[in-house]
């Protein structure tokens, strides 16, 4: 099954993955550059979303992931983000969490405006809104396996 294969439709919505699932790959724009799935084969991988930038909750949450990103790094567990937010915002948001909290985002975060992944992984639920992405993490294995699902 090639990438292009695996990537969701975004016409309906999808289910979360299960435990023990192949990741269902992706290929998207982020703050750092393009990037896939198959970028992360062969390491761990936590893929976590957010409704929105600027909002206070998200904040705390990307400020988390990032004081935790040396010890992920140790485990040889990559950091990816996604929303249904663009590139310019997520930069804009990063900035602005630079400068006011001195905090720098280490990881890039997806740029899911046609929200391909927010729909192949099924973060998007229609009783709370058809265009932000829910709350979601999927830990990753180095075999592109869904381990854990919170």
């Amino acid at each position: 099954m090639t990438v292009s294969d695996q990537l969701a439709e975004p016409t309906e919505y999808t289910r979360l993955p299960l435990i023990g699932d192949r990741a269902p790959g992706f290929e998207a724009e982020s703050t750092h550059g393009p990037v896939s799935l198959t970028d992360y084969a062969g390491h761990w991988l936590v893929l976590f979303s957010h409704p929105a930038d600027f909002t206070p909750v998200c904040t705390t949450e990307f400020v988390a992931f990032t004081e935790l990103a040396d010890e992920f790094a140790a485990r040889d567990t990559a950091l990816l983000g996604n929303s249904v937010d663009s590139v310019h915002s997520h930069v804009a948001w990063t900035r602005s969490i630079g400068e006011k909290l001195g905090v720098r985002i280490p990881f890039p975060i997806i740029a899911d405006l046609d929200m391909r992944v927010a729909h192949a992984y099924g973060m998007l639920h229609p009783n709370t809104s058809g265009t932000a992405a829910v709350r979601a993490v999927f830990v990753i294995d180095p075999e592109q396996t869904i381990r854990a699902v919170l």
